[in-house]
C-alpha cells in the first residue's frame, strides 16, 4: 500500500520490497547450504547416494563424477 517509487511499468511498494528480500535471502540460504553440502561430500559417495536412493541412472551418475574429475585438468590447460 506505501508506495516509494513509481515509474512506468516500475511500481516498488514498500510490502514488494520486503518480500523481494525475503525471498532473496532464502534462495541464499538455500544456495549456502547446498554449497556447503556439495564442498563438504565426497563426490563419488553423492553419487552413489542418489544412485541408490534417489534411483539416479548409472549413466547420468557416472557421466557427472567424469565431468568433475575433468573440472581440475581443463583448468591446468
Amino acid at each position: 500500500q506505501t508506495t516509494w517509487f513509481r515509474s512506468g511499468l516500475i511500481h516498488i511498494t514498500e510490502e514488494s520490497f520486503y518480500r523481494g528480500m525475503h525471498l532473496g535471502f532464502r534462495s541464499l540460504s538455500m544456495a549456502a547450504a547446498g554449497l556447503l553440502f556439495g564442498l563438504t561430500t565426497k563426490p563419488v559417495r553423492l553419487f552413489y547416494s542418489l544412485m541408490q536412493q534417489w534411483r539416479l541412472p548409472a549413466k547420468y551418475a557416472y557421466s557427472f563424477l567424469a565431468a568433475m574429475r575433468m573440472i581440475p585438468i581443463l583448468l591446468d590447460e
